[in-house]
């Protein structure tokens, strides 16, 4: 369905797989990274002392919203953004305020 929004009707399994790779690597490409990272930083401020058990869960969460995030923002997850349900309703109201400002008679 998506091969044919785009145009791509004629040779959907390569776009398909193509868009699906992209998706995937983008997600691996910069998700991996994050995560290794925060794992060594968490390790190394257990390991000098500078953060108690409670607070050891909460770079644990950060950690795993960024590895979604970040990725997310640059076309991972087969996705190219997140949209708000109100960025829809913004657009509708300028909308509809083009339209009637059109049908205003000087």
């Amino acid at each position: 369905m998506l091969a044919l929004a785009t145009g791509a009707g004629h040779d959907r399994p390569r776009f398909s797989i193509g868009f699906f790779a992209e998706a995937i690597g983008i997600g691996l490409a910069v998700g991996i990274p994050l995560t290794l990272t925060g794992t060594w930083l968490l390790r190394l401020c257990k390991a000098r002392g500078r953060i108690t058990e409670t607070w050891r869960q909460l770079p644990v969460v950060a950690v795993a919203f960024s590895s979604f995030a970040a990725p997310q923002e640059l076309g991972g997850s087969g996705q190219h953004r997140v949209r708000m349900p109100s960025e829809g309703v913004c657009a509708a109201v300028q909308t509809a305020r083009r339209h009637a400002a059109s049908l205003k008679v000087g």
